[in-house]
């Protein structure tokens, strides 16, 4: 008996581009001191749920994120990541795992996926855009370390 394979709609993401701010031939020692993102690091996979709106018959997703701060990342220091949906603003945040590190060394964050409820879960296919920031109430600072876009597709899986 030949068995039929069931076609199921996995979400993928394509052509993860950073935006990458341009620098300046005078990079001054003060920049040096801030944190900031290895940018080939950055890693952004979609995490499915078989629901949405409590339909079964449709999935959904939502970003699971990976990647690596190059310190220092102060105490106190909390990371970050909002993603924006093109027409409808913000869509999603939540807080990624952060720990203290000095200069010259880095910390490596995943955060995400399972962490974010169902019901933030989307159909949606296209381009996001995705910033990953830092805020520090002890310092009363809040900053985006960089700004991306990724483009959303379906594929068809067996």
């Amino acid at each position: 008996m030949r068995r039929k394979s069931v076609p199921i709609w996995a979400f993928i993401l394509l052509s993860l581009t950073l935006i990458v701010p341009l620098l300046s031939a005078g990079y001054s020692a003060a920049n040096q001191d801030q944190p900031t993102i290895a940018k080939d690091s950055v890693q952004v996979t979609a995490f499915t749920f078989n629901v949405y709106r409590k339909n079964y018959d449709i999935w959904s997703w939502v970003p699971k994120m990976q990647y690596r701060v190059n310190g220092p990342i102060e105490s106190g220091s909390q990371l970050y990541v909002e993603f924006t949906l093109p027409g409808t603003g913000p869509w999603v945040k939540f807080d990624c795992q952060t720990g203290e590190a000095q200069k010259g060394r880095w910390w490596k964050t995943e955060c995400g996926g399972r962490d974010i409820p169902e019901d933030k879960g989307s159909t949606y296919t296209g381009p996001v855009n995705f910033a990953i920031k830092m805020r520090n109430e002890l310092a009363g600072t809040d900053s985006t370390l960089c700004s991306g876009k990724m483009k959303v597709a379906k594929a068809h899986s067996n």
